[in-house]
């Protein structure tokens, strides 16, 4: 159980450092993020936001990054 919850941590921590780098790199290039894209992004699982990272390498504006149809 021990090795479990560690796990667990581990992954919540690494999800959180991929969204305030997420965060910061998109604010860097478009501005301000609405706080309800950051809540989005600080909800977001592990694959959710390297995708989004992804986009973020390309994407003209935060639509193409974040957009729903993505």
């Amino acid at each position: 159980m021990l090795a479990t919850l560690a796990e667990d941590w581990k992954r919540q921590w690494r999800a959180e450092g991929k969204a305030e780098a997420l965060v910061r790199v998109a604010e860097h290039a478009f501005g301000p993020l609405s706080s309800d894209l950051r809540a989005r992004v600080f909800g977001a699982d592990e694959a959710t936001l390297d995708a989004w990272f992804d986009r973020l390498l390309d994407g003209a504006d935060l639509d193409t990054v974040f957009g729903p149809s993505h």
